[in-house]
């Protein structure tokens, strides 16, 4: 995070937006990663990884296509 405002200053975007975009990102990617809080989950409940995969991948898809209405609204009206 200690990059991302430095960046936003220079390519003139608002620091707040900077902030949404890694909060997006970072939350939007731990939902993925083989080692984050959800898979780990699934290994305890016995539920396989593919078909937490064949579950989640419609979610990522429309979590990614509201993130980015949200970032460009937020881009938009110049503040979050």
């Amino acid at each position: 995070m200690p990059i991302m405002t430095p960046i936003a200053d220079l390519i003139g975007m608002e620091r707040q937006i900077a902030v949404l975009i890694f909060q997006f990102g970072d939350g939007f990617s731990n939902l993925l990663w083989p080692t984050s809080f959800m898979v780990v989950a699934c290994a305890m409940a016995k539920i396989p990884l593919n078909k937490y995969y064949k579950w989640l991948l419609p979610f990522y898809g429309i979590c990614f296509v509201v993130q980015c209405l949200f970032i460009i609204g937020a881009v938009a009206i110049g503040y979050c």
